[in-house]
């Protein structure tokens, strides 16, 4: 099941080789670890590029968006096990 969320979170992020890794994010005053990372991709909206990952914790796929203009991340989605 795909539950829309479009909120902003906070993400510890390590950078190698000049790409972002998210290991750890928070929403809601709750911290979850990053599991694995399953997708990572870009998009563009008119001149502003967002960084997209896929990432699972705690048995959830969670979207998470980096909006490389303003250096903020939303919680765009969870996808739970049905």
């Amino acid at each position: 099941m795909v539950t829309p969320i479009n909120e902003p979170i906070q993400v510890l992020v390590h950078f190698k080789h000049a790409r972002l890794i998210p290991l750890r994010f928070l929403w809601k005053n709750r911290s979850y670890h990053v599991d694995n990372i399953t997708t990572q991709y870009h998009t563009h909206d008119g001149a502003i590029r967002h960084l997209h990952f896929a990432v699972q914790s705690n048995g959830n796929l969670y979207q998470l968006s980096y909006n490389l203009s303003h250096h903020s991340w939303t919680l765009t989605s969870i996808h739970t096990p049905n």
